[in-house]
């Protein structure tokens, strides 16, 4: 409270100082309001004065001119000795405030440091007393917290036991659990190693008998390209020309037996597209067969596919 009590007066001098200087100013401020006011007039008053003058005569007026600026130079003098003392006024009061500003601040910091040196002493005094306090309660409750120790620890060798039956308990029941998944996983490998061998020995049965019927298709086609190209060379031996009635033309060159063109011919009469089964089915040749050739179509860009239809190139 005492801190607070200073802080409170010391604003209320600075506040006071503060209205004090104000009320100087403004004293100031009006005596030269008053001043200008007063040397106003009286240059209107002059100024008539003058003109009078000067209506009267020349000589009139130098001698009123001469009066007035005398009198203007002592008004002068007069204003400026009288603002000379109220500055100095106003600095000596500065002053005084200062120093007693000064003052009271060197008492309330003065203050401040007795109060902090007081309650430091007085914490200390109480730790003091607190620390003997509890000493002696820890002296008087060390053989309370001895036997309370003890019961405890006889509790938790109780507790021990307990636990590590119920641990003994629970992994037994997870050895079992575990025997049983394992054996039923090793069951379920089993089975689908199983499912896996019988459908890689049925996919091999089926690709050995479409290898067996594409070698069959092929053998077929063979056949029928070496018929042809003999019935070709038949027909090519059968017709001569005779040059100068002696000798015989040249036999007409072989026609090959072409499936690359069969193919390409049975795609361009389908323009809405043709599955390669669908070919196939039509020519009466294994789809096999043709996979060689289609690509080879598609490389040369003679035929194009999307999905699983083929097209004309367009």
């Amino acid at each position: 409270m005492g801190i607070a009590e200073g802080i409170k007066d010391i604003v209320q001098d600075i506040v006071s100082s503060r209205d004090a200087r104000t009320s100087e100013i403004e004293g100031l401020k009006k005596e030269v309001r008053t001043m200008r006011s007063g040397f106003q007039s009286s240059r209107k008053k002059m100024g008539s004065a003058l003109k009078k003058d000067l209506a009267q005569g020349a000589a009139a007026r130098k001698s009123g001119t001469h009066v007035m600026l005398k009198d203007l130079a002592q008004g002068a003098a007069a204003r400026k000795s009288g603002t000379h003392v109220m500055l100095n006024d106003f600095q000596k009061s500065h002053n005084k405030m200062s120093t007693q500003l000064r003052k009271d601040l060197d008492n309330f910091d003065h203050g401040i440091k007795i109060e902090v040196a007081g309650m430091r002493s007085g914490f200390q005094s109480s730790h003091k007393k607190m620390g003997s306090a509890l000493k002696k309660d820890l002296a008087q409750g060390a053989a309370a917290r001895k036997s309370g120790t003890h019961v405890m620890l006889k509790d938790l060798a109780q507790g021990a036991a307990a636990r590590k039956s119920g641990t003994h308990v629970m992994l037994n029941d997870f050895q079992k659990s575990h025997n049983k998944m394992s054996t039923q996983l090793r069951k379920d490998l089993a089975n689908f190693d199983h499912g896996i061998k019988i459908e890689v020995a049925g996919m091999r049965q089926e690709t050995k008998a479409d290898l067996g019927e594409a070698r069959i298709a092929w053998q077929g086609l063979n056949r029928g390209a070496k018929k042809a190209n003999a019935t070709v060379k038949a027909k090519a031996k059968s017709k001569v020309v005779k040059a100068n009635g002696k000798k015989k033309a040249a036999p007409v060159k072989d026609e090959p037996y072409d499936m690359e063109t069969r193919l390409l011919a049975a795609i361009r009469e389908q323009p809405g597209g043709i599955t390669m089964t669908e070919a196939s089915e039509n020519l009466n040749i294994a789809p096999i067969v043709f996979r060689h050739i289609s690509r080879k179509l598609l490389d040369e860009g003679k035929i194009r596919r999307e999905d699983d239809i083929y097209f004309p190139a367009s």
